[in-house]
């Protein structure tokens, strides 16, 4: 946690954005069939609320 806590805003909003294109291209293909490890789901989704608690963490250090 302290490693994702050290990177800054801006790189942590990128992840964000690049695990829910990830996670979106997933649930398409598995609309098709094509999903090998679905456990990816839940890793894609626990990187996300990773980096938004971060994003978080830091926005409350800077406010106060």
């Amino acid at each position: 946690m302290k490693k994702v806590v050290e990177q800054n805003i801006r790189s942590l909003h990128e992840e964000v954005i690049a695990c829910r294109k990830e996670l979106f291209n997933l649930r398409l293909n598995a609309l098709v069939g094509q999903v090998k490890d679905a456990s990816q789901y839940g890793k894609l989704r626990k990187r996300i609320a990773r980096a938004k608690t971060a994003m978080t963490v830091i926005t409350m250090k800077q406010s106060s």
